[in-house]
């Protein structure tokens, strides 16, 4: 099915509705392509506009479709078909008597035909609902859908208090303030569907952001610009100039980024609040992140100290523990001071390869215990004992009251 101009032939192909369901005399209905701007495909009742696609470029909708979209010299328009391997080739789009763009399917088990899409579906399908420069957003029913643009207030507020949006939006200190060479600028409206582009123009098929905001601020008249993406080419730059209309905040693949001409107080406005945003949102991002941090930190550091803690704790308890072992019990530095006279040569009782030996001091040869006699076997005897204390664990004279005897 083809849908559009001929520029060669001087054809215009369309679909136009039935009068009625039992009538198939022309209705009032039509389904066409407008060149202008922009082209756009325009569901219309008479001449007033209904419903409108995206500007071009178009993007399919619908993947059971194979669209071709044209825009040159020759022809204006698409081309759709329906692929071979499709379960069914009885598929068709129609204008009904209702006023809806229907996609039908037929099918052979009950024999009808059933419908796999329409349009409009919402209040903001239907074109220019919230009137200019405002945008529309379907997405929340409990919510009025309109909303100004930047820069913009409403026109009628007494309207939009009882939901009605048709009035649309007017500048803010229009009679005031001035957007042409006067410090204006222009502001973002994110992932939109564009407005209708029937008086935009397109600067350039190939251009760059910059260039293309550069262009539109030169004109006093533009009052917005997008740069769109052109299979093939490269990113354009469509420019708008007069009324910004119908454009929605739709959850759709053929959406852009619109920047929207403001003066230069609103700049400074959506600067500050920007500012105030940001003043908000970093504390509230970094607070939970550095608390978080701290905690952490804090955690570690105190099952560090308690390790630490715990293991002063054991050797002190095993010293206490030790220096009250009736066994072997420790003594203090000034004790064995005190004992041996300060470590004097009077109470020296011998010397060996491991140092000296002093009254009050030392494990004891049993020569020496019994009958008084030292000489260089006590000091090995003595690091015997040590060595065998060491490899098993076990005093040589502690008490055990199991029935295990160790012999050195």
């Amino acid at each position: 099915m083809k849908l559009g101009l001929d520029l060669k032939r001087g054809l215009d192909r369309f679909l136009t509705s039935w009068r009625s369901a039992d009538d198939p005399g022309i209705g009032d209905y039509s389904y066409r392509v407008n060149p202008s701007g922009s082209p756009q495909i325009f569901l219309c009742k008479g001449e007033k506009r209904v419903w409108r696609t995206s500007p071009w470029p178009w993007r399919p909708q619908r993947r059971s479709y194979n669209s071709q979209f044209v825009n040159d010299h020759d022809e204006i328009g698409m081309t759709t078909a329906i692929p071979a391997d499709q379960d069914s080739a009885m598929e068709r789009l129609l204008v009904d008597h209702s006023g809806f763009v229907k996609a039908v399917k037929w099918h052979e088990s009950d024999g009808q035909w059933k419908e796999n899409w329409r349009a409009p579906r919402s209040k903001c399908d239907s074109y220019g609902w919230c009137g200019p420069y405002s945008t529309c957003e379907p997405s929340d029913a409990y919510k009025f859908e309109c909303s100004c643009l930047p820069g913009f207030e409403p026109r009628n507020p007494s309207d939009w208090l009882l939901r009605n949006g048709s009035g649309g939006s007017v500048r803010k200190r229009l009679e005031s303030s001035s957007v042409c060479r006067n410090g204006e600028g222009f502001l973002k409206v994110e992932i939109v569907f564009l407005p209708d582009a029937s008086a935009a123009v397109w600067v350039d098929m190939d251009m760059s952001h910059a260039d293309c905001e550069r262009e539109c601020k030169r004109n006093c008249s533009c009052s917005a610009y997008a740069s769109v993406d052109i299979p093939d080419k490269g990113t354009g730059c469509l420019t708008w100039y007069g009324e910004l209309v119908d454009a929605v905040r739709y959850n759709m693949s053929d959406r852009y980024d619109l920047y929207v001409r403001v003066d230069a107080l609103e700049l400074a406005e959506n600067a500050r609040k920007s500012n105030e945003y940001l003043a908000k949102e970093i504390p509230a991002i970094l607070i939970p992140t550095v608390s978080s941090a701290l905690l952490v930190i804090s955690i570690v550091a105190y099952f560090w100290r308690k390790r630490r803690g715990n293991k002063g704790t054991w050797v002190a308890n095993e010293l206490r523990r030790s220096s009250s072992d009736q066994d072997l019990p420790y003594s203090k530095l000034i004790t064995i001071s005190a004992a041996t006279n300060n470590f004097s040569p009077d109470n020296k009782l011998g010397q060996g390869g491991f140092g000296l030996v002093y009254k009050g001091s030392g494990y004891m040869s049993p020569e020496y215990a019994v009958f008084g006699k030292f000489s260089l076997k006590s000091d090995v005897f003595s690091f015997g004992v040590m060595l065998l204390e060491i490899v098993s664990g076990k005093k040589n004279n502690e008490f055990n009251s199991q029935r295990i005897y160790w012999r050195l």
